[in-house]
């Protein structure tokens, strides 16, 4: 079914959403008034003026223009019921690392802490945090080494840049740590000082079980703050100690943006400032996921704090500016083009498994943060939380939408009304009432946390909000593996496939006496999580012989999987302890005449209700993985792996065996291959119908299993 789109007149799918999004008037008398054009500028400013100006008129922004964005994806406003409590504070009390700074230094230099905290030079002469620190072999600095990019670090290249990072923590409520004044009234909560350590809250009893995770190792959180801001701002200071309240290890370096790019982009007159030093503008940015990286090594590094984090719970939050560099932390490539929008991948973190953006920052309409249409925002598969305000003129939230489009991860885009760009502590109980839920689900891995995030539908109370963007993405089709397992050894996997809301699991491994066998489990994928019983069959048709259906031969337990993303999350399998998989990736440079579907294929005059063999398909750029499930001549499951290019229309393969493999419950042990059970040839007369050959047996018809 479509649709005809009344502003584009384009015929769209049906679940497909569109709305109007109008953008600021801009006018060339407000550009050239904003400069100062009145008086006469150098030829280089006048060229970018010009230049810029051309720019605009070819986007078409200026003027009020009205676009229409659209988004396709699983809406589940249907599915979602709850009203939500605010989440204004959590149940612990909270306590920082040393940041301790030298008033007096400050004040023989005649600026303010924030001038050190933010970076900003005086007369030519840079300023940073690491000249006042009052205790600084107390406090958590880092100096990650600039990636050698002469395009995006045309400065710092292969050369160490220091930054200071807070960290914020739940402590424990003997903590009687006094807080640290800073201007305007605020304080860091506890804060620890010359020699201590930190104070976490008391342990609590660790599971006897490996299936379960020790409670007392924590989530860590990255944060990033705004352009030109820092960590103890009120405002992000607030947002940090109420974070850390909830159980997170919170860690926030100063990014010192001042030290790189003196631009502030609120101001319509710093778009002269931008073009004129766009190369210092992109460092600064490109710095920045530099600095994220490195404060997540230093924690899990450190010796007070390394023990009470868990390594495989990191998330993030970044705020405006942050938001963007959330995003390249993700995959998405920064613009460093200013008139070609051209854009070149900055440092990336796979360790971060979701990420919240408030009030994120993804260009503007003549400058999109992620190369030219935010294309390479295509890059992100981690899941992702943005807050926006509807009346936010600085981080135009169109532009987070039209990158978050292109995500392949699950999102989700709540939007504040009437909310302009800025953090004010009335917001609080809207803001973690989002964002709570959902790091609590992708981060912790919570599945009733999941299950709550998915049903929420908005916070009781406060501000008006309405979700705009909303995607689960269901994982990936074919094989997946153990991580720890993917070694380049032959050895166990799964094939996943999930279709109208239930998954089918296929596992294929070995027994105890080593022969390759697998079994299969079936059941609804509800949140992210599946679960099943793996069940054993056997007596199924031998190659070669005649048809005989399978029975079930008994189970090998339950099995339990989050999906993270559609490409990562973690298995439970029977007698392990929870594993991270991830789906296998592979890759040819073709593109075949006809591109089969993958996942379950079955030989149709044998789909008639039965249980029975069958086979898995995986095609990607012209290669193809084929995996056979079938029956051995004495009735026992047995697997055959092949795989090849595809020619035209055809795909011919060796259907090899493997033995000696890793047995369930019990360590890593890498297969062996073990011959070959003859040559499988199929060719494809649609994307879902085709004829197969097996070895011993006449070609018979084949097409996609449905369900």
């Amino acid at each position: 079914m479509t649709r005809q789109n009344a502003q584009s007149g384009v015929f769209l799918p049906a679940h497909v959403r569109c709305r109007t999004v109008q953008a600021p008037p801009l006018e060339y008398a407000d550009i050239l008034g904003g400069v100062g054009l009145l008086t006469p500028l150098p030829p280089k400013e006048l060229e970018i003026v010009m230049t810029l100006l051309a720019t605009l008129r070819g986007l078409s922004v200026i003027g009020a223009v009205a676009s229409v964005v659209c988004f396709a994806g699983a809406s589940r406003a249907d599915g979602r019921s709850i009203d939500a409590a605010p989440l204004a504070s959590g149940p612990f009390p909270v306590a920082c690392s040393d940041v301790a700074y030298d008033t007096k230094l400050i004040s023989q230099d005649g600026a303010s802490p924030a001038d050190f905290w933010e970076g900003n030079p005086q007369n030519g002469q840079l300023r940073y945090f690491t000249d006042v620190l009052l205790e600084p072999q107390d406090t958590i600095q880092i100096d990650p080494i600039a990636p050698d990019d002469g395009n995006l670090y045309p400065r710092t290249r292969n050369k160490p840049v220091p930054f200071v990072v807070l960290v914020c923590y739940p402590t424990s409520v003997d903590n009687l740590r006094a807080d640290y004044p800073l201007p305007n009234s605020t304080a860091v909560p506890k804060m620890q000082r010359l020699g201590q350590g930190p104070i976490f809250p008391p342990p609590l009893p660790v599971p006897l079980s490996p299936f379960q995770d020790n409670p007392n190792l924590l989530p860590l959180l990255v944060m990033s703050h705004g352009l030109a801001g820092s960590p103890l701002d009120p405002h992000m200071l607030d947002a940090i100690t109420r974070l850390a309240s909830f159980g997170y290890v919170v860690a926030a370096p100063f990014h010192g943006d001042a030290r790189f790019s003196v631009i502030h982009i609120g101001n319509i007159a710093d778009l002269i400032s931008v073009a004129s030093n766009f190369d210092h503008f992109v460092e600064m940015q490109a710095l920045r996921p530099v600095a994220l990286r490195a404060t997540i090594d230093v924690l899990l590094a450190d010796a007070n704090f390394a023990p009470h984090i868990n390594p495989n719970k990191i998330g993030g939050f970044g705020a405006s500016m942050g938001g963007a560099s959330m995003t390249e932390l993700l995959g998405a490539w920064l613009t460093d083009g200013f008139i070609s929008q051209n854009a070149h991948p900055t440092v990336q973190d796979a360790r971060v498994k979701a990420v919240v953006g408030y009030v994120p920052y993804a260009g503007e309409h003549f400058l999109p943060a992620f190369g030219e249409n935010n294309a390479t925002a295509a890059n992100v598969r981690t899941p992702y939380l943005a807050i926006v305000g509807t009346a936010d003129t600085i981080a135009p939230m169109d532009r987070m939408e039209q990158a978050m489009n292109l995500f392949q991860s699950s999102r989700y885009m709540v939007a504040l009304t009437g909310v302009p760009h800025g953090y004010e502590s009335s917001y609080a109980g809207d803001v973690f009432g989002w964002t709570i839920p959902f790091l609590d689900a992708y981060v912790k891995g919570d599945a009733a946390a999941r299950d709550t995030f998915l049903r929420q539908k908005d916070v009781l109370g406060g501000l008006t909000d309405q979700l705009i963007i909303d995607v689960t993405v269901p994982p990936q089709t074919g094989l997946w593996v153990v991580n720890s397992e993917d070694n380049g050894q032959s050895g166990r996997g799964f094939q996943f496939e999930a279709r109208n809301g239930t998954m089918v699991m296929t596992y294929f491994g070995y027994l105890q006496n080593g022969q390759a066998y697998w079994s299969l489990a079936s059941g609804p994928l509800s949140n992210g999580t599946f679960s099943g019983s793996m069940s054993r069959y056997s007596g199924g048709s031998a190659l070669g012989g005649a048809y005989a259906p399978a029975t079930i031969a008994g189970s090998d337990g339950q099995v339990v999987v989050d999906f993270t993303n559609d490409v990562a999350g973690t298995i439970v399998l029977p007698g392990e302890p929870a594993k991270a998989i991830s789906k296998f990736v592979f890759s040819g440079s073709a593109t075949p005449v006809i591109v089969p579907a993958n996942g379950l294929w079955v030989i149709d005059a044998e789909n008639n209700g039965q249980a029975g063999r069958g086979f898995q398909i995986e095609q990607n750029t012209g290669v193809l993985v084929f995996t056979y499930y079938g029956y051995d001549t004495a009735g026992q499951e047995t697997w055959y792996l092949a795989a090849g290019s595809i020619s035209g229309n055809s795909f011919t393969g060796i259907l090899t065996a493997y033995v000696g493999g890793t047995v369930l419950g019990s360590d890593y042990a890498p297969a062996t291959q073990a011959g070959s059970a003859g040559q499988v040839a199929i060719t494809f007369t649609t994307p879902t119908t085709g004829t197969i050959t097996l070895p011993g047996e006449s070609p018979k018809a084949i097409s996609k299993f449905v369900w």
